[in-house]
């Protein structure tokens, strides 16, 4: 079996899905736990140590969910995912 993504949207063995909903077996996840987050004000990039490097556009949250997750996430998402504590 193939996954491919392109512009948000996923293909298995070659046939789209424009939803996740319509993937065969999706289940839904919840995030759970704390994370440290922080929000920058500028654009920034966040380099991995790997090498990977992320892009962050003002307003866009930088989190630490344990000890080595840490990604960005944009602002809209973090306040439909997250709540301050």
């Amino acid at each position: 079996m193939k996954f491919t993504e392109a512009a948000g949207k996923v293909s298995i063995d070659g046939k789209p899905f424009e939803r996740f909903e319509a993937l065969p077996g999706v289940l839904r996840a919840q995030k759970v736990g704390l994370a440290e987050a922080v929000q920058v004000q500028e654009a920034f990039e966040l380099v991995h140590n790997h090498g990977k490097v992320e892009t962050g556009d003002p307003g866009d949250w930088i989190l630490r969910a344990g000890e080595h997750d840490i990604y960005v996430v944009k602002d809209e998402i973090f306040r439909k995912l997250y709540r301050i504590v």
